[in-house]
């Protein structure tokens, strides 16, 4: 598992680059505006999202499953490493954010709180998602149908405002979005179990 982790991190040697230095640069205009950390938590939280993405579409492009599964590796510990690859680099956007609040703020607040929270629940909310169309139509085609995915709420929105529904408050939303990491969590298990059927059932 370490070893499958290792060689995406190697692969992606020059995008952790890139992303580093967009780090740099949104952690730079966080104490040029100090307070304006949400950006930063978004931003490079949705970088990190594109880890586990990249690493999949280059293990895509090389047919590198097929490999795999000819070695000791179990087709369980080739989705396990994309969700373990997918924390790691969602904990370290925690870790940042923890260490550019404690920098900027010298402490937390209960707003800084709230979106480190909500920016991390929503990252692995979001790569809960993508991971099994990845693993079942592979990177490419599954662009198109996680866009459609996404459009899906905009469209409800127009419809409801459309046929004179009331949208939930802003009240509302904001005391849901407390539950969010207890959410995030249940659709990153639902997921990796999910995962796991599709790639077991794969033929490579």
């Amino acid at each position: 598992m370490i070893g499958l982790i290792k060689k995406d991190l190697l692969t992606l040697k020059k995008q952790l680059i890139i992303i580093i230095f967009f780090v740099a640069f949104y952690g730079i205009l966080s104490f040029a505006q100090p307070g304006n950390y949400s950006m930063f938590a978004y931003m490079v939280t949705l970088y990190s999202i594109f880890i586990p993405m990249t690493s999949l579409g280059y293990d895509d492009r090389s047919e590198w499953n097929k490999y795999a599964i000819t070695m000791p590796v179990t087709r369980k510990h080739l989705v396990y490493s994309k969700y373990l690859l997918s924390i790691l680099a969602i904990g370290i956007t925690g870790i940042l954010c923890i260490v550019l609040i404690l920098l900027i703020d010298k402490g937390f607040t209960s707003e800084s709180l709230f979106t480190i929270t909500s920016s991390l629940s929503i990252g692995v909310l979001f790569i809960s998602i993508i991971l099994p169309f990845n693993f079942r139509f592979g990177v490419e085609k599954s662009r198109f149908i996680i866009f459609g995915l996404f459009g899906i709420p905009t469209v409800l929105i127009v419809i409801l405002s459309k046929a004179n529904i009331p949208l939930p408050s802003e009240d509302f939303i904001l005391k849901l979005l407390r539950f969010l990491p207890l959410l995030a969590v249940a659709v990153l298990i639902i997921s990796n179990l999910v995962s796991v059927s599709i790639v077991e059932k794969k033929e490579y």
